[in-house]
Order: structure tokens, then C-alpha cells, then sequence
């Protein structure tokens, strides 16, 4: 008989454990490690040989600065969705200024940046991308002549 009674009282402690722990799992799961990145770029149009200046906002799943990564990596497309450029930058109370230079012989076209932290590269979620315009402009050269006639 106090083998059965020892044997209830351990059950129904284990399920009240178990209950538990999966209470603690479910705050886990709706309160995952995310971060969200947001560039804040200087203009949408550019030439080439004109330097894209942007700022990086960097925060956790509730908005707050990040604390969970120290690196910010950018990459650059061109319209053939081709890497031309990967850079990395410093994280500090969840911002970061960088600048990139198109060089002066890149093909006009829409352009891709992308940027994400080391966490949002595993996890392939909330990755940032913005298209940006690269315009060669050329000023047409046309003579005209023009003719009125005199009253």
C-alpha cells in the first residue's frame, strides 16, 4: 500500500513538473532571439563613382538596441544579382555608420543591398534589402538652329 501511495505522489509531482517546463518553453518560443536591420540610405538614385552613405539601425525582436551581435555584414548586387562587394561593420548601442563607393566604371542598373547580422544568417529571417538606382548620366549634345520670321 505505500508502495501505490509513493507511486501516485510521484506521478502527479511529475506532471506538475512537466506543466511547468512546458510553460517555460511556450514564454521561450514566443520571446525567440531575433534582431531586425534597417538601412537608412542617403538617396535612392546614384552615379557611378558616388559614394552611398547609410546609417544601420539594429535591434532586438522588441525593438531595443542589440546586445546579440557585434558585426553587421552588407553586401552588394548588381542587376545580375552578382555579389560586388561584402563588407563588414562595427556595431555599437545598435547602430552603424557606413558608406560604399560605386565605382566609377560600374554599369548603370538597379542594384541590390542586403545587409543582416551573423543571427539573421543562420536563421535566414528578417535579412534587410533595398533596391538602389545607379544612373550614368549623360547631358544629350544637340545643335539647334532656330528660325523666326521677322514682321
Amino acid at each position: 500500500m505505500k508502495n501505490i501511495k509513493y507511486l501516485i505522489f510521484l506521478l502527479a509531482f511529475q506532471t506538475v513538473l512537466a506543466q511547468n517546463i512546458e510553460k517555460d518553453w511556450n514564454t521561450v518560443y514566443k520571446n525567440s532571439i531575433t534582431e531586425k536591420v534597417y538601412l537608412h540610405l542617403n538617396n535612392v538614385l546614384y552615379a557611378p563613382g558616388e559614394t552611398i552613405h547609410f546609417k544601420a539601425y539594429v535591434t532586438e525582436s522588441d525593438n531595443r538596441p542589440t546586445t546579440l551581435s557585434d558585426y553587421l555584414y552588407v553586401d552588394l548586387f548588381d542587376g545580375g544579382n552578382k555579389k560586388i562587394t561584402s563588407q563588414i561593420y562595427s556595431i555599437e548601442n545598435g547602430n552603424a555608420i557606413c558608406s560604399y563607393t560605386i565605382p566609377e566604371d560600374g554599369a548603370s542598373g538597379i542594384y541590390k543591398i542586403k545587409a543582416y547580422t551573423r543571427i539573421q544568417n543562420q536563421v535566414s529571417e528578417n535579412i534587410f534589402e533595398k533596391t538602389v538606382f545607379v544612373q550614368k548620366v549623360v547631358s544629350p549634345r544637340i545643335l539647334m538652329t532656330l528660325d523666326f520670321k521677322k514682321k
